[in-house]
């Protein structure tokens, strides 16, 4: 009958063969970093230990894979968040530009309705200074004039009448027949040499000069609208 063994000599037996393992080991230059283990029915596959090294690396390189990829999606947001300021403030600055394009304009068309209104009988041209400052400056513009009649039709119609009056005395032609003999798209010469008459019927200058030279500078213009008429 065996005698039962203690638990603490248990133990120094098991470690007793593992020192007698290591040391048949060591005899045959083997070592648990060079062992090699083969795979059961495989003599000359890789040793286990050497399996379990190369997943040990390659668990190693997706690990550092994985953190590249993180601090490069890090970035990248870093990057998109930059990204996203640098176009709320080009669209903020987008907006203001646009309302200071309309700003302008408007300036601009009202003003050219301004000066339409000068030319209605009870008022006179040149009795206010930007208007005249613009009439002895830009002169006419039959197109530009036109296009703020259609500006204060879609934006204050109340001025409307007074405006297509105007604009029939200022350049001697109502906006109907603007519109009929198609000078919105008729020649530059065409509409040039309306504009100059206009001014020359009108300019406070040019009505001091003498009646013949007014007459001539009137008959250059009708001369350049027929011969432009004709081709």
């Amino acid at each position: 009958m065996y005698k039962r063994i203690p638990l603490d000599g248990q133990i120094r037996d098991l470690l007793s063969l593992i020192s007698l393992a290591n040391g048949k080991l060591a005899e045959e230059d083997l070592t648990m970093s060079q062992a090699n283990l083969p795979i059961v029915g495989n003599e000359e596959g890789p040793s286990l230990l050497e399996e379990l090294q190369e997943m040990k690396q390659s668990i190693s390189t997706l690990a550092q894979k994985a953190s590249t990829s993180e601090q490069s999606i890090l970035i990248l947001n870093q990057s998109n968040s930059v990204l996203e300021q640098k176009i709320s403030v080009l669209d903020n600055s987008n907006s203001a530009l646009s309302e200071r394009i309309m700003h302008l304009h408007q300036e601009e068309m009202l003003g050219h309705v301004a000066e339409l209104e000068s030319f209605l009988p009870d008022n006179d041209p040149w009795s206010d200074d930007r208007v005249a400052r613009n009439l002895a400056v830009h002169g006419g513009d039959f197109r530009k004039s036109e296009e703020a009649l259609r500006y204060i039709e879609e934006h204050d119609v109340t001025r409307l009448k007074g405006a297509v009056e105007g604009f029939r005395r200022r350049y001697g032609i109502s906006r109907t027949d603007y519109h009929d003999f198609q000078l919105a798209t008729g020649p530059d010469e065409v509409i040039h040499a309306l504009n100059k008459k206009s001014d020359v019927a009108h300019f406070t200058l040019l009505k001091r000069c003498n009646g013949s030279s007014r007459k001539a500078a009137t008959e250059v213009c009708d001369s350049i609208i027929s011969a432009a008429s004709l081709k």
